[in-house]
């Protein structure tokens, strides 16, 4: 068993515009130091690379809004009842042709664009810190403010730290303007959505419904309000967890 602790002391303000506003470079430039004192030649690249697991959070992002989408454990639930007859009471919904937000284009949303394009869904991203060219390139649509198309968003995915400028990104003021059929799914970090307007948005249905795999307090407790509603779906901060990372 190898435990690596990486220390990575350079100041990385100037690059923020070149790796995007959820990437440093200077992290992975130290991951490559590392690179050169494993004692075990040809683990470096997998060891390095499941420090991370990007591929794994824009899939566990996707697999939030399709779950979310699909309804499935509505329906799971129903399936195990004796009495299908009101199952044309239909609680889902399509996600081709829908507008998606994807705040960060970074590592992990970068690849949550490609996952949704593959579902037809229509990609608008926020990242100010990465050039419009790079992002149109993906086949995605460039966005100066979220804000201004929040009420067109079927969904939103959030793919950036915690800082001073994404705390509270997603509060009481973005959440009324928001669609009350759109999702909103967070991988990211807890604290940049509000927690407590997330509740209120849920139980008054200004939204439909919300995916977390992070949250305010981590371990989550059971009093969490959140945990008492059944239009959410929660995971314990392990989205980039798997057999194979």
């Amino acid at each position: 068993e190898i435990s690596l602790v990486i220390s990575c002391t350079e100041d990385i303000s100037s690059e923020k515009k070149a790796t995007g506003m959820f990437c440093s470079t200077a992290i992975f430039r130290a991951m490559d130091k590392v690179k050169a004192v494993l004692p075990i030649p040809g683990r470096a690249a997998t060891i390095i690379k499941s420090l991370f697991c990007q591929p794994d959070v824009s899939l566990h992002a996707m697999f939030m809004l399709l779950a979310l989408s699909k309804n499935v454990f509505y329906y799971d639930k129903f399936a195990r009842k004796a009495d299908w007859t009101s199952r044309w009471d239909i609680k889902a919904w399509d996600v081709a042709e829908k507008n998606l937000l994807v705040i960060g284009y970074g590592r992990i949303g970068s690849r949550l664009v490609k996952r949704a394009l593959a579902f037809d869904m229509n990609v608008f991203v926020y990242d100010p810190y990465v050039d419009d060219a790079d992002i149109k390139k993906s086949g995605a649509e460039c966005v100066d403010n979220f804000k201004n198309i929040l009420s067109k968003m079927d969904a939103v995915s959030l793919h950036c730290p915690k800082t001073k400028e994404t705390t509270d990104m997603f509060s009481s003021e973005e959440f009324n303007e928001m669609k009350n059929t759109a999702f909103l799914i967070n991988c990211a970090r807890g604290g940049i959505v509000n927690e407590k307007a997330l509740y209120d948005a849920l139980i008054n249905k200004k939204i439909r419904a919300a995916g977390l795999d992070v949250y305010d307090d981590e371990p989550s407790t059971p009093s969490n309000p959140l945990f008492g509603l059944d239009n959410i779906l929660l995971s314990p901060h392990i989205a980039g967890v798997t057999q194979e990372a």
